[in-house]
């Protein structure tokens, strides 16, 4: 129950509102100082005190929610509830709490890599953030919190990574849609496309698709002679390298995020394919993208939204790998700051 808004208000009030020791001291109430919340704007947080600074002030209330898996964690000295979505579902708020906000990580499926021969990496699904202090895709700045209410659900979407030549699936949390990665290119069937990042270009068919502003990068270009090597498909941190020599082009790097409690790379592209005849297939990008190949393309890791790596034709039907599925993780403090 609030302080009073008007009248009286004794130490008493404070202490069995906001909590405090014995003998009670003014100097534990400044705003910030561990017991009274940041949001309790009249109160200050040095200098002079009043009790009257305290009318219609509360103690903290986290926000209370159901939705994916959850886990408690403790990031910088404050505790945090962290609900992570690998398929879609619903985020359920019954309390809104005294911040009423959330931070969040959103990606989308991870496109496929180009199959049967010269195969660009597939692009890694969009990636948009709003955790203070990190970045959107693209090296981006993040969107702002949003806002949530009590006793309302919001929609979270998970996109799939896909298979056989097609881009990643969408995305979507609190009104932001991450686009889906774009799929590499391959010789015959094909052009790159773009997405969240764009797919690598692949010889005799497309350059490589672009990236979505503020989410992702562009895919790498292909080389068109010698063994024909691919170009990587966009990474959210780094445009996929271009197919060069003998060497397909690398996927490029993904974002790191520590919203969990530790750091994890994500949305990394897929790798280009090169020739069976002596050139290097190249690698994922950090964050979960898949490698090209020689043959069949590696997936792109689910939970990542990365791309699949290119196929190449040393085989009788050689595939670009799956994309990665994306994620959704969710954040909110369950104590004052």
């Amino acid at each position: 129950m609030a302080i009073t808004g008007s009248g009286q208000v004794s130490l008493a009030d404070l202490q069995t509102e906001f909590g405090g020791s014995n003998p009670i001291g003014m100097d534990e109430y400044y705003r910030n100082g561990g017991l009274v919340p940041s949001g309790a704007s009249t109160v200050p947080t040095s200098g002079e005190i009043e009790l009257s600074d305290f009318y219609g002030q509360s103690a903290y209330t986290p926000t209370a929610a159901t939705g994916g898996s959850t886990a408690d964690v403790t990031i910088s000295g404050r505790s945090y509830r962290v609900h992570t979505f690998t398929s879609s579902g619903t985020f359920a708020v019954t309390t809104a709490g005294t911040e009423a906000e959330v931070e969040f990580v959103l990606v989308a499926g991870g496109g496929t890599g180009g199959n049967q021969k010269h195969g660009g990496g597939g692009g890694a699904g969009g990636y948009i953030s709003s955790v203070v202090g990190e970045q959107s895709g693209a090296n981006s700045s993040v969107v702002s919190k949003p806002s949530v209410s009590n006793s309302t659900n919001y929609s979270i979407t998970v996109g799939a990574g896909n298979s056989n030549m097609s881009n990643g699936s969408n995305s979507s949390a609190f009104g932001s849609t991450a686009i889906g990665g774009g799929r590499g290119a391959s010789d015959g069937n094909g052009s790159a496309t773009s997405g969240g990042s764009g797919g690598g270009g692949g010889a005799f068919e497309s350059g490589p698709g672009s990236g979505t502003a503020n989410q992702g990068n562009a895919g790498g270009s292909f080389q068109q002679n010698g063994v024909y090597p691919a170009g990587g498909g966009g990474g959210a941190g780094a445009v996929g390298d271009a197919g060069s020599g003998s060497n397909g082009g690398n996927g490029g790097g993904g974002i790191s995020s520590s919203i969990t409690g530790s750091a994890a790379v994500r949305a990394g592209g897929g790798g280009g394919a090169t020739s069976p005849s002596g050139g290097t297939p190249g690698s994922g990008g950090s964050g979960g993208g898949g490698a090209g190949s020689e043959g069949n393309g590696t997936d792109g890791t689910d939970g990542f939204g990365g791309g699949g790596g290119g196929g190449e034709r040393n085989g009788s039907n050689p595939q670009g790998g799956d994309g990665g599925n994306g994620i959704c993780i969710i954040r909110y403090p369950l104590e004052a700051a």
